[in-house]
């Protein structure tokens, strides 16, 4: 398909910025916008699914444009979340999954920006306002729609080495995959990979709505 694998498959950090589609988030607050902003603290709600560690990603990479380092920490389900102090020269901390932060390590995170003027940006299910400050900056993602989704289409091909031309998602794909997605990026992703994993040796596909039900229901057959 001219492709350099599954334009779905799963992306590595350091491609996921790459990956970013801007702006997704409400009031256009992009992550060039949150990068150059003075809010000492961002937290970015949504679930699961809907963009945030990409945002993250694409924040990380803002951050180092401008020369501001930057530490990116992941808080795991299956392990305890135990915060590291940053270096000195840190001047940003990304925290993925921040809800999963215990009330102390919140109050650790809430310390190191008030004692060190750097920022915290946090991407989490729940609000965090009363734990990391009064003074903290909310992002809601919006649900993934039709727009978005065909953005996403454009730069997963893209970003796989495909030609613009060859692959084709119709208006009416492109609804029901807002629809069927609940919102969620991720489901569309998933349901995308599958797509291309059946058209292989196809040298050029034009996917509309009726082609991605029949991908659905055979991933409920399996």
């Amino acid at each position: 398909m001219g492709l350099n694998g599954n334009p779905f498959r799963v992306a590595d950090e350091s491609e996921l910025a790459k990956l970013y589609v801007a702006p997704i988030a409400t009031g256009d607050k992009s992550a060039h916008d949150i990068a150059r902003s003075s809010d000492p603290v961002t937290q970015i709600i949504a679930p699961r699914g809907w963009g945030k560690s990409t945002l993250l990603f694409a924040l990380r990479e803002e951050f180092e444009t401008l020369g501001v380092r930057c530490h990116y920490a992941y808080c795991s389900p299956k392990k305890p979340v135990r915060w590291q102090v940053p270096d000195v020269a840190t001047r940003a901390v990304l925290i993925d999954e921040a809800q999963r932060l215990g009330q102390r390590t919140r109050r650790r995170v809430r310390h190191w920006r008030e004692q060190t003027g750097g920022r915290i940006v946090a991407a989490t299910h729940e609000d965090l306002s009363e734990d990391l400050g009064p003074s903290i900056h909310t992002v809601h993602l919006p649900a993934a729609d039709a727009e978005l989704i065909a953005r996403m289409f454009l730069a997963r091909v893209q970003w796989a080495g495909g030609a613009m031309d060859r692959f084709h998602l119709t208006p009416d794909a492109a609804c029901w995959l807002a629809g069927r997605a609940a919102g969620s990026l991720r489901w569309t992703e998933e349901l995308c990979y599958e797509l291309f994993q059946r058209l292989e040796r196809h040298r050029e596909v034009t996917i509309d709505a009726a082609l991605l039900q029949r991908i659905d229901h055979w991933r409920k057959e399996r």
